[in-house]
């Protein structure tokens, strides 16, 4: 169900990429689907749905954090780098500076 997702989200389909991930994700018992989260966020910041955004990218930010010391791989360090740079928008866009501050200058990330 990924592919098919990915393909909505290539075609610009976010709400139905968003819908498909969301599926996804609620069949994630543990809750670790952490790029699914951020593609979810991703779907709804492009739809313009800050909020709904913030939640989902706060979600998959939290994850990514606890694990980022453990993360070797270049593409694991660029998608941490792409979802920050995403949640810090978002922030900034709910009226959040402080916090989009906080986490721009805590979380540096040296590929």
């Amino acid at each position: 169900m990924h592919g098919k997702a990915f393909k909505k989200i290539e075609k610009g389909n976010y709400a139905e990429a968003a819908s498909l991930l969301e599926r996804i994700c609620g069949e994630d018992p543990e809750g670790k689907n952490e790029y699914s989260y951020f593609c979810i966020g991703d779907c709804y910041y492009r739809l313009k749905k800050y909020e709904k955004a913030q939640k989902l990218l706060k979600k998959s930010f939290d994850i990514y954090k606890m694990n980022i010391l453990e993360v070797k791989n270049q593409r694991d360090l660029r998608t941490f780098s792409e979802l920050k740079n995403t949640y810090i928008e978002v922030l900034r866009i709910n009226g959040q500076h402080e916090v989009a501050k906080m986490i721009k200058s805590k979380y540096k990330v040296r590929s």
